[in-house]
């Protein structure tokens, strides 16, 4: 009897998914819980299983296909007995291998820096020279982001208001919690630290408008901006005001690595109440954060520089960060911005504001 798989849906947002890679082929025996193939989802690679054991009868598509949620991802013969699992024909990352299939380049005349002789983007890139203009399909990730970067942009009238603080007790802080916990403290651990208690005052910075209601949420789900290869991923951390600083750091960090690595499950990415990006990371000083569906708030902090001020008449360095945020427009005003940005200007030059 033959059985179809139809693609399920791995993530509440997920609607398709890109085919990256088939491990197996047409004849093949496959086991209850095998690995099938990889896909690409908006926001990570996913291995799918095999909810049959028998013979492959069909594939719903070909490496570089996208098919929608519901449809046959494969169909399986439930009979005959189960074979090996097949090994790979070379060594390389899924996504290696679709950048192979879109250059035209075989992976079988690549040689392998990586371990085990694995083929790496940087092998693939030196042994495919470029020859004029090329195109490249957006992937699975970056179509997520353009889709909801545009949809945020066309539906929400949105502002942007910035504001300049002295970072010098932030940069001692953070040293003295390094020094206490003997254990790296990133810098968005430390700045949704000393945030929460502000979108506490404020919180119609921690809702969102559903038609002519403002939600505001019972929850403290902050989204963390994450620069990757792959593109710009925000996971959630839950519940993060009942983290203390230790666990906070511990979180962030395993978020972040995880993202880099498109290991988190789907869920993760879902769900944010307010977002931090830390834009200072990577050199930026200030920005126009766009808002992320479902929110009114998206804060960026931006790199620490040193800026000459005047202090009791005489000329100063001070450690200076900007921060810049974005807000819904249609339930934020700039006077609310404005005493929100004011509290959190506070909050990071006095951090011990925040256990008050």
């Amino acid at each position: 009897m033959a059985e179809v798989f139809n693609l399920p849906a791995v993530g509440d947002s997920m609607v398709e998914a890109e085919i990256v890679e088939w491990f197996v082929d047409v004849g093949d025996e496959v086991a209850l819980d095998q690995v099938i193939c990889s896909i690409e989802t908006d926001k990570s690679v996913v291995e799918m299983t095999s909810p049959y054991r028998g013979t492959v009868m069909g594939l719903g598509g070909q490496p570089g296909d996208v098919i929608s949620v519901g449809a046959p991802l494969i169909v399986v013969a439930v009979r005959g007995s189960t074979g090996p699992v097949p090994s790979d024909r070379k060594l390389a990352m899924p996504k290696v291998r679709k950048a192979a299939r879109e250059s035209g380049a075989d992976l079988a005349d690549v040689t392998g820096s990586g371990p085990q002789g694995a083929v790496t983007l940087a092998d693939l890139n030196s042994a495919t020279a470029p020859a004029g203009d090329r195109r490249e399909r957006l992937s699975s990730t970056r179509r997520s982001i353009a889709h909801h970067l545009a949809e945020s942009a066309k539906t929400v009238p949105q502002f942007t208001a910035m504001i300049d603080c002295d970072a010098s007790a932030l940069l001692h802080t953070r040293a003295a919690l390094v020094e206490r916990h003997d254990a790296p403290t990133p810098m968005d651990a430390l700045l949704i630290a000393l945030l929460l208690p502000v979108l506490r005052e404020h919180p119609v910075m921690n809702a969102y408008l559903d038609g002519d209601e403002i939600v505001y949420s019972s929850q403290f789900d902050i989204g963390v901006a994450v620069d990757t290869g792959d593109g710009l991923m925000v996971p959630v951390v839950r519940h993060a005001d009942a983290l203390g600083i230790a666990d906070l750091s511990a979180e962030v960090k395993r978020l972040a690595d995880a993202a880099r690595s498109r290991s988190l499950a789907p869920d993760e990415f879902n769900g944010q109440t307010c977002t931090v990006n830390n834009v200072g990371a990577v050199g930026i000083m200030a920005g126009t954060p766009i808002l992320p569906l479902k929110t009114s708030a998206i804060v960026a902090f931006g790199r620490i520089r040193p800026v000459v001020a005047l202090r009791a008449g005489q000329p100063v360095e001070v450690s200076t960060m900007t921060i810049s945020a974005t807000f819904d427009h249609r339930i934020i005003d700039g006077g609310h911005s404005g005493r929100f940005l004011a509290q959190l200007k506070q909050h990071l030059e006095v951090p011990a504001l925040g256990l008050l």
